[in-house]
């Protein structure tokens, strides 16, 4: 629905600025044929945008037959589409997740991740987000809190989703108990209270390290932060090789489970903390 709106308010921004410059056209009938061209300029401009922005956004990472298995349902994960997005219920009824994907990759992608961290963790909620852009619906959070009821809830996202994510908790620190960061970072201050585990691989070549150390203050100080050894940025999913990245020295298999074994080591900190 925020996608539609959105849409249509790109579409009425640019059906009143038209009428506008009509409006300009006539006012100025001494300048008609400067105005004209005005016009045309001005609404070509827009088109090429808007195309422009078509094309870009059309062009994304798709999910990979290695994630094909994690999409259907198992002995201890229940796959179950559900509004915007999927869930993956696992063993847990007390501890859940919601996960924002990278920039123009498939949710799909994130699949393996997200059923691995249900069948050992807690329960998760992958958003498909509009575009495959989390920044165009970046409380989407908000609507599945509303419709489900954990006890703990956590908030997490890869790369720009991941920025996203923190983005939102900024805005809602009492509705999260952490936050779990995949080659992201945060660009505002976050509460203290809050547990944070921030994840990336020394071979991504991706994650722009000059914001990352820029903004790491911005994070609780008791912030884990895991660096696997060998990771890239694109194995936390499951859609091939992406453009700028280092070339992984392990599997995706291994760098997805030290992503569930550091939210294993956020748990037992919990237990020891309460």
């Amino acid at each position: 629905m925020k996608w539609i709106l959105l849409s249509m308010g790109w579409m009425l921004a640019c059906i009143l600025l038209a009428a506008l410059l009509v409006y300009v056209i006539r006012k100025k009938k001494g300048t008609k044929r400067r105005w004209t061209h005005v016009l045309w300029t001005t609404l070509t401009a827009i088109l090429l945008m808007a195309a422009t922005g078509a094309v870009y956004l059309s062009v994304y990472y798709h999910h990979d037959v290695s994630a094909e298995p994690y999409l259907v349902s198992g002995e201890s994960v229940a796959v179950t589409p559900i509004s915007g997005g999927l869930m993956f219920d696992g063993p847990s009824d007390t501890r859940a997740m919601i996960f924002y994907p990278g920039a123009k990759v498939e949710a799909e992608a994130y699949a393996p991740l997200m059923y691995k961290i249900a069948e050992e963790w807690g329960d998760c909620f992958l958003v498909k987000m509009p575009a495959n852009m989390a920044m165009l619906d970046a409380d989407a959070a908000k609507d599945i809190q509303q419709d489900y009821q954990y006890d703990q809830w956590y908030l997490a996202g890869h790369s720009l989703g991941g920025v996203t994510a923190a983005t939102y908790l900024q805005e809602h620190p009492e509705s999260f108990c952490g936050l779990i960061l995949l080659a992201a970072y945060s660009n505002g201050q976050l509460t203290e209270e809050l547990q944070a585990v921030s994840i990336y691989g020394d071979h991504d070549g991706v994650l722009n390290r000059k914001e990352y150390e820029k903004n790491r203050n911005n994070l609780p100080e008791n912030t884990e932060e895991v660096i696997i050894a060998g990771g890239n940025h694109a194995q936390f999913g499951n859609y091939g090789a992406q453009n700028g990245d280092g070339k992984a020295a392990i599997s995706w298999e291994e760098q997805q489970q030290q992503v569930l074994n550091a939210l294993k080591s956020m748990a037992n900190e919990e237990k020891i903390n309460r």
